[in-house]
Protein backbone atom coordinates (compact mmCIF):
# COMPACT_ATOMS: atom_id res chain seq x y z
CA UNK A 1 0.00 0.00 0.00
CA UNK A 2 1.19 3.57 -1.00
CA UNK A 3 2.38 5.94 2.18
CA UNK A 4 -0.41 8.39 2.88
CA UNK A 5 0.33 11.51 3.62
CA UNK A 6 -2.35 14.26 4.86
CA UNK A 7 -1.61 17.92 3.79
CA UNK A 8 -4.33 21.26 4.10
CA UNK A 9 -6.90 18.46 5.21
CA UNK A 10 -6.27 15.91 2.57
CA UNK A 11 -5.03 12.58 2.58
CA UNK A 12 -2.84 12.45 -0.74
CA UNK A 13 -1.04 9.06 -1.75
CA UNK A 14 1.80 8.31 -3.59
CA UNK A 15 -0.14 7.18 -6.47
CA UNK A 16 -1.49 10.82 -6.92
CA UNK A 17 2.00 12.37 -6.82
CA UNK A 18 3.14 14.76 -9.74
CA UNK A 19 6.50 13.50 -9.85
CA UNK A 20 4.66 10.00 -10.94
CA UNK A 21 3.30 10.98 -14.22
CA UNK A 22 0.22 12.89 -15.39
CA UNK A 23 -2.12 13.92 -12.40
CA UNK A 24 -5.91 12.69 -14.03
CA UNK A 25 -9.16 13.87 -13.51
CA UNK A 26 -10.13 10.76 -11.56
CA UNK A 27 -7.36 11.53 -8.90
CA UNK A 28 -8.62 14.84 -8.61
CA UNK A 29 -12.16 13.98 -8.16
CA UNK A 30 -10.74 11.14 -5.94
CA UNK A 31 -8.63 13.48 -3.73
CA UNK A 32 -11.24 16.13 -3.98
CA UNK A 33 -14.07 13.74 -2.79
CA UNK A 34 -15.83 14.79 -5.76
CA UNK A 35 -17.42 13.10 -8.75
CA UNK A 36 -15.70 13.59 -11.78
CA UNK A 37 -18.36 15.48 -13.64
CA UNK A 38 -17.77 17.93 -10.94
CA UNK A 39 -14.12 18.43 -11.81
CA UNK A 40 -15.22 18.97 -15.43
CA UNK A 41 -17.77 21.50 -14.28
CA UNK A 42 -15.09 23.60 -12.85
CA UNK A 43 -12.68 22.99 -15.45
CA UNK A 44 -14.70 23.65 -18.31
CA UNK A 45 -15.75 27.04 -16.86
CA UNK A 46 -18.98 26.25 -15.32
CA UNK A 47 -17.89 27.40 -11.61
CA UNK A 48 -21.26 29.45 -11.25
CA UNK A 49 -22.42 25.78 -10.93
CA UNK A 50 -21.35 24.59 -7.77
CA UNK A 51 -21.22 25.76 -4.38
CA UNK A 52 -18.28 28.11 -3.06
CA UNK A 53 -16.82 25.49 -0.76
CA UNK A 54 -16.72 22.76 -3.37
CA UNK A 55 -14.99 25.41 -5.72
CA UNK A 56 -12.30 26.44 -3.73
CA UNK A 57 -11.29 22.61 -2.65
CA UNK A 58 -11.34 21.89 -6.44
CA UNK A 59 -8.68 24.85 -6.76
CA UNK A 60 -6.56 24.11 -3.51
CA UNK A 61 -6.56 20.07 -5.04
CA UNK A 62 -6.16 21.00 -8.70
CA UNK A 63 -3.15 23.31 -7.40
CA UNK A 64 -1.56 20.90 -5.16
CA UNK A 65 -1.74 17.85 -7.44
CA UNK A 66 -0.66 20.16 -10.42
CA UNK A 67 -3.40 18.93 -12.92
CA UNK A 68 -3.45 20.10 -16.21
CA UNK A 69 -6.23 19.15 -18.69
CA UNK A 70 -5.08 16.81 -21.88
CA UNK A 71 -5.95 19.66 -24.14
CA UNK A 72 -5.57 16.72 -26.69
CA UNK A 73 -8.13 14.69 -24.99
CA UNK A 74 -10.37 18.09 -24.71
CA UNK A 75 -9.74 18.30 -28.64
CA UNK A 76 -10.47 14.92 -29.39
CA UNK A 77 -14.00 14.88 -27.14
CA UNK A 78 -14.68 18.08 -28.82
CA UNK A 79 -13.80 17.80 -31.85
CA UNK A 80 -11.32 20.74 -31.97
CA UNK A 81 -7.89 20.49 -30.91
CA UNK A 82 -7.06 24.12 -31.08
CA UNK A 83 -3.91 23.47 -33.42
CA UNK A 84 -2.69 24.97 -36.34
CA UNK A 85 0.16 23.35 -38.63
CA UNK A 86 2.52 24.99 -40.20
CA UNK A 87 4.89 23.98 -42.59
CA UNK A 88 8.34 25.75 -43.57
CA UNK A 89 10.56 25.07 -46.37
CA UNK A 90 13.96 26.32 -44.39
CA UNK A 91 13.43 27.18 -41.07
CA UNK A 92 16.24 29.46 -41.36
CA UNK A 93 15.54 31.75 -43.34
CA UNK A 94 15.18 35.41 -41.87
CA UNK A 95 11.96 35.49 -43.83
CA UNK A 96 10.42 32.39 -42.38
CA UNK A 97 11.06 33.38 -38.77
CA UNK A 98 9.46 37.11 -39.09
CA UNK A 99 6.63 34.63 -40.51
CA UNK A 100 6.42 32.18 -38.02
CA UNK A 101 6.52 34.96 -35.33
CA UNK A 102 3.63 36.63 -36.40
CA UNK A 103 1.64 33.45 -37.50
CA UNK A 104 2.29 31.95 -33.63
CA UNK A 105 1.25 35.76 -32.34
CA UNK A 106 -1.80 35.87 -34.43
CA UNK A 107 -2.80 32.04 -33.16
CA UNK A 108 -2.14 32.83 -29.54
CA UNK A 109 -4.29 35.67 -29.75
CA UNK A 110 -7.00 33.71 -30.81
CA UNK A 111 -6.57 30.56 -28.58
CA UNK A 112 -4.65 28.33 -30.85
CA UNK A 113 -1.38 26.96 -30.45
CA UNK A 114 0.74 27.11 -33.47
CA UNK A 115 3.27 23.25 -34.60
CA UNK A 116 5.22 24.36 -36.89
CA UNK A 117 7.55 21.24 -39.13
CA UNK A 118 10.79 22.44 -40.76
CA UNK A 119 11.33 20.53 -44.61
CA UNK A 120 14.87 21.57 -45.36
CA UNK A 121 13.19 21.46 -49.20
CA UNK A 122 13.09 18.23 -49.07
CA UNK A 123 10.00 16.60 -50.48
CA UNK A 124 9.85 13.53 -48.28
CA UNK A 125 10.49 15.54 -45.20
CA UNK A 126 7.29 17.54 -46.35
CA UNK A 127 5.07 14.35 -47.06
CA UNK A 128 6.14 12.73 -43.59
CA UNK A 129 5.09 16.32 -41.89
CA UNK A 130 1.72 16.03 -43.43
CA UNK A 131 0.91 13.01 -42.58
CA UNK A 132 1.76 14.08 -39.03
CA UNK A 133 -0.08 17.44 -38.86
CA UNK A 134 -3.30 14.97 -40.12
CA UNK A 135 -2.78 12.97 -37.51
CA UNK A 136 -3.17 15.47 -34.64
CA UNK A 137 -6.19 16.69 -36.74
CA UNK A 138 -4.44 20.46 -36.86
CA UNK A 139 -7.65 22.55 -37.96
CA UNK A 140 -5.98 24.87 -40.49
CA UNK A 141 -2.51 24.33 -42.05
CA UNK A 142 -0.13 27.20 -43.65
CA UNK A 143 2.35 26.39 -46.04
CA UNK A 144 5.63 28.81 -46.26
CA UNK A 145 7.88 27.93 -49.27
CA UNK A 146 10.46 30.15 -48.97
Amino acid sequence: MSPTTITRGFAVTDSTSPARGRVTISEVARVAGVSKATVSRYIGGDRQLLADATAKRLEEVIERLGYRPNQMARGLKRGQTRLIGMLVADILNPYSVAVMHGVETACRQHGYSLVVCNTNRDDEQERHHLTALQSYNVEGLIVNTL
